[in-house]
């Protein structure tokens, strides 16, 4: 509801009260910095007023069953798992499959874990949709993967199969974990891949997939071929291939615990809960709550920094979650936050568009539903941001006259504050359509961006054997070593599994749609209404459009996770 009026300052009646505003909400709300600022360059909130920025009552009690569930669930499987395990041998997986409760199921696809074609699938529509790359020439082959010959890529395939067509086919791929091992910590010179020895293994592979050939009829599938579970350059780092089915099996888990702390420290947090925390700052420190920017952004900021409050907690607390339950130490989790800020040129490349380009995915693999809803998602926000900033700045000449809306622009890049690089040109947007496009990642990171990292994972990150979030083994010495009881060992044990099994359980919870704003000003603003109707317009064609695809997918290829009525407007948990 609308209670109070929306205009620009530059047609504001009382000035002075409106400049008060917002020198007090500097001072209230506060960038960290200095010796407590764990993941620096992100951006991060050292203060915030707790009672604006808290989950309310509403959303609490709608979340509690999911909890209380979860945590009956914990406590009794904490006594039944380490009875159970004792009766079991050393290769059976059957305490994992008693992890889950009623309420949350792991899908039966996770069961088929051992298929190479539901590995490649997760690949592209799992949790983590956004990491393999399309090869276009041999060098970036060899580079990254040297043990892959052709020789060695005739045995894998099984065919008289051609590296140099099949690139040019554009039917090869790559997931390339290189980051990971950037994040780790030495010990020393002599030991400069120091996690193969401690308790917890963090593996940074390469891996090559390939999507075959349209056979009989059947769509083509993306495969595993071969992989490292290391880098080059490190040893030993022998080739992994299906020729050594249960050795093969290993590299695969290596791969899914990759995948996992990725998604963990990159995908999911930094390139949507921590842009998000820089959006949410900057908006509330610069921007009046009636500026009509604040108002086009309050329903997409709203929880994000209570959401990101709990995990500031986790990454420094030793001991706590983040440092017990993923592979890489506390440290270099910190490190892998802080490397994707101080890589990345330009903070818009997560678009969906830039994104694909920057891996050469724009039309690579037959089937990639993840990347035809998120390009859809980018331009029906677009659209609608563009339609809501023309309702207020027929020009950009207008936009420099808005003093707060040029102090939110500034703050968002500037290094020492949101510090999202590239969202701009300059210092200001230098048109309509660069505004436009900062705001529109803003709504794209905070709505579809998190839902497809987040909600993902309550579907694929809840049964062990088929990855999870750290090796307890480093890599057999020899392929002798590599047996079922092996795979065993290299899992949680079920009762740490049990703990990861129940932090993603409790992640499981909608607070509403996006495009719906009848909890928000913005949904009663009159100059918004026409941008507004046709932002629920076009969720409604997507709406159908994905019903209509996920009808006509087998049951093992369906990707419902960009659906509109699965979409939130924010980052809510």
């Amino acid at each position: 509801m609308l209670t109070f009026p929306v205009c620009l300052p530059t047609r504001e009646p009382f000035p002075l009260m409106r400049r008060t505003g917002r020198t007090l909400a500097k001072l209230a709300y506060r960038y960290a910095s200095g010796p407590d600022h764990v993941v620096a360059p992100v951006a991060a909130a050292a203060r915030f007023p707790i009672h604006r920025e808290i989950y309310n009552l509403r959303w609490a009690l709608r979340h509690l069953p999911t909890v209380v569930f979860a945590e009956l669930n914990r406590r009794l499987k904490h006594v039944t798992l380490p009875i159970l395990q004792q009766s079991l041998d050393d290769e059976s997986l059957a305490a994992y499959d008693a992890i889950p409760g009623r309420w949350l199921r792991p899908p039966e696809l996770l069961r088929a874990f051992q298929q190479d074609e539901q590995f490649g699938w997760r690949r592209v529509a799992g949790a983590n949709p956004v990491t393999i790359e399309c090869l276009d020439n041999l060098d970036q082959l060899h580079d990254r993967l040297p043990a892959l010959d052709e020789a060695a890529f005739h045995q894998c395939v099984g065919q008289r199969l051609s590296l140099r067509d099949e690139i040019a086919a554009h039917r090869l791929f790559l997931a390339d974990y290189r980051s990971l091992s950037e994040s780790l910590s030495p010990q020393s010179a002599r030991n400069p891949r120091d996690s193969r020895f401690r308790e917890k293994y963090l593996p940074a592979p390469v891996v090559c997939l390939r999507e075959t050939h349209l056979q009989d009829g059947q769509p083509p599938s993306l495969v595993p071929v071969a992989l490292t579970v290391d880098q080059p350059g490190s040893a030993p780092n022998p080739l992994y291939t299906p020729q050594s089915p249960d050795l093969w099996q290993l590299g695969k888990y290596y791969a899914e615990v990759a995948d996992n702390n990725w998604h963990f420290g990159v995908a999911h947090l930094y390139r949507c809960h921590y842009v998000m925390e820089a959006y949410t700052l900057a908006a509330r420190r610069c921007l009046s709550e009636r500026h009509p920017v604040h108002v086009l952004l309050a329903p997409h900021l709203r929880f994000t920094l209570a959401a990101n409050f709990v995990a500031g907690h986790y990454f420094r607390q030793r001991g706590a979650l983040y440092d017990t339950m993923y592979a890489g130490t506390l440290i270099e989790s910190r490190a892998l936050m802080s490397l994707s800020a101080r890589k990345r040129e330009s903070v818009l490349s997560i678009l969906p568009d830039r994104d694909l380009t920057q891996r050469r995915m724009q039309t690579a693999l037959a089937y990639y539903p993840w990347r035809e809803d998120a390009l859809a998602w980018q331009a029906l926000i677009q659209r609608f941001v563009e339609q809501f900033l023309h309702a207020f700045y027929p020009s950009i000449d207008d936009v420099y006259r808005d003093s707060e809306l040029i102090d939110f622009c500034q703050e968002l890049i500037d290094p020492s504050c949101a510090n999202l690089p590239g969202l701009f040109s300059g210092s200001v947007p230098a048109s309509l359509d660069e505004l436009a496009l900062a705001l529109t990642l803003a709504l794209y990171c905070a709505g579809p961006g998190h839902s497809a990292q987040h909600f993902t994972m309550i579907d694929h990150y809840v049964y062990a054997p088929s990855g999870c979030e750290a090796a307890y083994a480093p890599p057999p010495a020899s392929p002798a070593q590599a047996t079922p009881a092996r795979y065993r060992q290299t899992l949680p044990s079920p009762v740490q599994a049990l703990e990861n099994f129940y932090q993603v359980e409790i992640g499981h919870f909608r607070y509403d749609c996006f495009g719906d704003y009848r909890e928000y000003p913005l949904g009663v603003l009159p100059e918004a209404a026409p941008a507004v109707a046709d932002l629920q317009t076009s969720l409604r064609a997507l709406a159908a459009a994905i019903d209509t695809r996920e009808q006509a997918a087998p049951k093992n290829r369906r990707y419902g996770y960009l659906h509109p009525s699965l979409v939130t407007n924010s980052v809510n948990i």
